[in-house]
């Protein structure tokens, strides 16, 4: 609505552009209302109107597959419904992290992926996360990837850890990220 996505879209110089919506599809829920998925008509629209201007630039776009809020799962559904249309309209690539997030959370509950606002990811959810865009971008599985990374983050100048995981966590995350990877039909750009 600022028009600074678009701004840096046109300026080029991308190989990918990642579209990510609100995982509700819109606006989040009143304080104290149930979160719910919201009708995707306008996630569509932008999405296209995203997408027109990606290809313009060069790019190829891809949709990041958000997770369902962790006391409500049986919105997953809903939402990669959502995120396989539209990529099929738009002829993206999805990432699909809210797969592997199910799958997580079924195999290995033990596994904390959602911070205690029962929404944001975890370190142990972001690397998750990570590992399906590394895999999608590339084309190729992020083997040994280190369960402890350092680096710079956005906000700071501080070198800090960034994920700090045990290596039976990595080792079973970069498991379900490779099952959910596999298990996505539109993992992979379409040929144009």
């Amino acid at each position: 609505e600022e028009g600074k996505a678009l701004e840096a879209i046109r300026r080029g110089g991308w190989d990918v552009v990642c579209l990510q919506e609100h995982s509700l599809l819109g606006n989040p829920p009143a304080p104290g209302a149930k979160p719910a998925v919201n009708d995707p008509a306008a996630y569509f629209e932008y999405a296209a109107k995203f997408a027109a201007e990606i290809a313009a630039a060069g790019a190829r776009p891809v949709l990041y597959a958000t997770w369902a809020r962790e006391d409500f799962p049986e919105q997953q559904r809903r939402l990669d419904d959502a995120f396989m249309r539209v990529a099929r309209e738009i002829r993206a690539a999805v990432v699909p992290v809210g797969l592997a997030w199910t799958i997580t959370r079924i195999e290995a509950p033990d596994i904390r992926l959602y911070t205690p606002d029962r929404s944001h990811p975890t370190q142990a959810g972001s690397y998750l996360a990570a590992l399906l865009f590394y895999q999608t971008i590339t084309g190729q599985a992020p083997v040994g990837t280190p369960a402890v990374i350092s680096g710079t983050p956005w906000n700071s100048q501080e070198n800090v850890r960034l994920v700090n995981l045990t290596l039976s966590d990595a080792l079973s995350l970069r498991m379900y990220a490779a099952r959910a990877w596999e298990q996505e039909p539109l993992n992979q750009w379409p040929a144009p």
